[in-house]
């Protein structure tokens, strides 16, 4: 694992705020908190940087992430100021238009990220996958990470090797189902490690919800997100993916701290929601402690009164600037 970029910030964060000790939240600090909140140092454990592509320890991006003590019995957390926007590639087709779209767009998001369609869809005249091609001109092109969103759950052996080569193909962060088996997933932890690519446990598809939940995991879609968050942080996962109704029952069972949480099913109060059940607007999920969220089809496919894409993708990040305003 390399060196912790924010070794230096977070050291120098240590020595103005004692563990335990009251302490306002300042602009300069950027700790946001509604009066005085205790900083919790044993609970700033490992994050995930994009800008650096490794592991951090201390700092997400410019925001130290702590746990909360207010003056009540139950736990919160300070949210970060700026949740990233990871734009979902869910194409066909990549073509010169499509080019053009998410130039436009890269100012406005964090991460793209390429999933099944694109995967299973190739190029005629380069004989690449859709997710390759996207893969290559986000990074090579647009200077942006990729999250690859393959979603496995298979034997660890067959995990293992999968995650090896995504890691060798260059992107930061990819998925896996937390229902696999505990030997599949302390491999990828192992194979994240030693790569600086994050792998991400999905919970519970955000196009379930509580009937289909309790039909397939005898439990509502809560306690189904509960039981495979655990499941995965146990053997060492540190980036969880779930819906943003999740978030605050997450950081209430304390399975936030140290944790990347990547979340699905949002949707701005002017577009549709889809095939999704289990959803929120970005602010909502800015609040609610989402580190990034994922969303495609609003800003790629705009209603008409919204306009372009770059329209879309600009009014969606400043919203999630305004959540906190």
């Amino acid at each position: 694992m390399r060196e912790s970029k924010g070794a230096g910030i977070f050291a120098a964060v240590a020595a103005d705020v004692e563990p335990g000790s009251r302490k306002a939240a300042s602009d300069d600090e950027q700790l946001m908190c509604d009066r005085f909140c205790t900083l919790d140092i044993k609970n700033v454990l490992g994050r995930f940087s994009p800008s650096a592509h490794s592991f951090t320890f201390g700092i997400s991006r410019s925001i130290v992430r702590t746990s909360v003590v207010p003056r009540h019995s139950y736990r919160r957390r300070i949210v970060s100021r700026r949740t990233g926007i990871v734009l979902a590639y869910d194409k066909s087709t990549f073509d010169d238009g499509d080019q053009m779209t998410l130039t436009e767009v890269s100012s406005h998001i964090d991460f793209i990220k390429v999933g099944l369609e694109a995967m299973t869809a190739e190029d005629e005249e380069t004989g690449k996958t859709i997710a390759r091609r996207v893969r290559e001109f986000a990074i090579e092109v647009l200077n942006k990470p990729v999250m690859w969103d393959g979603k496995f759950h298979d034997i660890g052996n067959t995990m293992a090797k999968a995650a090896d080569n995504i890691a060798a193909q260059g992107s930061s962060m990819f998925t896996i189902h937390a229902q696999a088996s505990e030997s599949a997933l302390r491999k990828i932890v192992a194979i994240g490690e030693h790569n600086n690519i994050l792998p991400l446990a999905v919970t519970v598809l955000t196009d379930l919800d509580d009937v289909e939940c309790i039909e397939r995991y005898s439990s509502v879609a809560e306690d189904s997100v509960l039981h495979f968050a655990d499941l995965a942080q146990k053997c060492g996962i540190r980036g969880i993916v779930c819906s943003p109704k999740e978030l605050v029952m997450l950081e209430n069972h304390n399975l936030a701290a140290g944790i990347t949480t990547v979340v699905p099913g949002i949707r701005p109060e002017w577009a549709s929601a889809n095939d999704q059940k289990r959803v929120t607007t970005p602010a909502d999920a800015a609040r609610a402690g989402a580190d990034y969220i994922v969303i495609g089809r609003p800003i790629l496919s705009p209603p008409a009164f919204i306009g372009t894409p770059q329209k879309a993708a600009g009014i969606i990040r400043a919203e999630l600037d305004q959540a906190f305003k």
